[in-house]
This record gives C-alpha cells, structure tokens and sequence, in this order.
C-alpha cells in the first residue's frame, strides 16, 4: 500500500466518524490536520495545522480522530512500520 493509499483509507476512516456540528456550517469552511500515525495504528499526536476559524468545527474533527482509533486498516504494514510510524496530513470539509 502506497502512502497515497495509506492517506485515503485514513480519511475515509475518520471521516467516518464525524459528526459535523448542530446548527448552520458556513460554505466552504475546512481545517486542516496532521497526524503522526504510530506502526501500531494509535496516533501519536494530532494537530490542526489550519483552524477553520469555528472551534466547534475544528473539535468535532478532534473527536473524531480520537474515536476512530486505533486505525487496525493500518496496523502492520510495511510503508508505516519501516518508517516507524507515518505523517499524513489532511483537510476536512463538509461534504
């Protein structure tokens, strides 16, 4: 699995996961997220490298980081354990 592909099942996983906040999301509101995936599928860290400027927006992204753990999708392969874990970074939009 290439790290492009690793990047996209990583994102369909998370985003997945989330649950865009109540009320009215302004168009064309994103943040942007990088993720320090460890070879045992837990991230290490996570950060919002670019804050949509809507903190409800950016936390919901958090929590669905935190839910969608561990990535098993990606647990063992060779690309994130010989680099001893992967950065990826990402940018989520409503859909």
């Amino acid at each position: 699995m290439t790290r492009q592909d690793c990047a996209k099942v990583l994102h369909q996983v998370i985003t997945s996961e989330w649950l865009l906040p109540a009320g009215p999301v302004e168009k064309g509101i994103s943040a942007t997220v990088l993720i320090d995936l460890a070879p045992d599928g837990w991230a290490r860290k996570f950060t919002i490298t670019k804050s949509s400027g809507n903190h409800t927006f950016d936390k919901s992204i958090e929590r669905a980081l935190l839910r969608a753990q561990p990535f098993d999708e990606l647990k063992g392969l060779k690309e994130v354990a010989e680099n001893r874990g992967i950065l990826l970074e990402f940018r989520f939009a409503p859909q």
